[in-house]
Parts: structure tokens; sequence; C-alpha cells
């Protein structure tokens, strides 16, 4: 919840990006890195997230309670109470992330390629090195596509069935590009 009103607050102009941004983007990251994991199945898990959080006649809320309550169980099933929160924070952090973007169609992170976006497809091309293998996903993170192109110097995709929003390509294994498929 702290992630998402540090990246809310400075969207709305409540909190001074300059001094605030930096603190935002390290808290999203840390929960990206600490309590996201992927199990054998392919789903996506929201972990150590304290099981109950209520009061009541036993549970005053005091400073014991919360630096050592016995009763206080870790789950690592994801709850709706972190589900929520954690979607939240996400999608203000893509928020954040796209009105950075100075390119609307991609936010190309390394030079060796150009990425052109079209309405139906996308085509990456280079003229320093063969394009060997392309992989997009989605923002959760799931593989939809995995293409080889065998030492090209361009690789076409359609991309006019897939849903309106935020993909990541991954050329050659390098760092993922941010790509935004609006069809």
């Amino acid at each position: 919840m702290f992630t998402y009103a540090y990246l809310k607050g400075m969207r709305l102009g409540i909190l001074d990006k300059n001094s605030y941004q930096n603190l935002a983007i390290k808290a999203y990251k840390g929960l990206i890195e600490n309590f996201v994991v992927e199990q054998p199945d392919g789903k996506i898990s929201l972990i150590q997230s304290c099981e109950s959080a209520g009061l009541s006649g036993s549970r005053k809320g005091d400073a014991s309670y919360y630096l050592c309550g016995s009763d206080v169980v870790i789950n690592n099933n994801t709850e709706g109470k972190v589900l929520g929160p954690f979607i939240m924070a996400s999608l203000e952090y893509e928020i954040m992330q796209k009105n950075q973007t100075t390119n609307v169609d991609c936010q190309n992170l390394n030079s060796d390629f150009k990425i052109i976006n079209n309405k139906n497809s996308i085509t990456i091309l280079s003229d320093q090195i063969k394009l060997s293998s392309l992989k997009i996903f989605n923002t959760q993170g799931f593989q939809i596509l995995a293409k080889n192109a065998f030492q090209q110097a361009e690789i076409s995709v359609l991309v006019s069935g897939y849903l309106p929003g935020i993909y990541f390509l991954q050329i050659n294994g390098l760092v993922p590009h941010k790509v935004l498929i609006h069809n």
C-alpha cells in the first residue's frame, strides 16, 4: 500500500516527483524481487503476507503485537488483501513507465535494434548483429510467443490478435524491450 501511495501521489501531483520517484521505484522493484515468485506450474504467487491482521479483545494493536505477535501467521498463498494493493501499485507503476516513455510505441533499450511497431505487426531490424530469437512476454511475465530467426537481419511477428497493452520483447536473449501494442 505504501508503494501504491507513493506512485499515485506522484501521479496526482500530491507528492513531489523529484523527492519520491527513486524511493517509489526502489519499493516497487523490491516487491517484485522479494515477494513475487513463479511456481513450478508457471503461476505467479505473492508470498510472505500476513495471514490475519485484524484486531480483537486479545489483539490490541500495540507495539508488542506488531513486532512479535505469536499468533500472526505468514502466508505463502496469494490472498486478496495482498493481491489488490499489489495490482494497484503495479498499475500505477505501469502508468508512470508509460508517461516516461518518449516514444509511445517503443522504449528501445539497445541501439543495435530498430523496432517498428505497426498496428498489426512488430518488425525488428538490425544492421549490427544477426537476430537469432524473439520472445514476447505479457506484463505478468508469461511467455506468449517464441520465434527463432536463424541469424536473420529482420524478424516480423503478427500482433493483431493480442490485447492492447504493454508487452516485453526479448531479442537474442538480451534485456527485454518494452512495447505498447495498440491494435
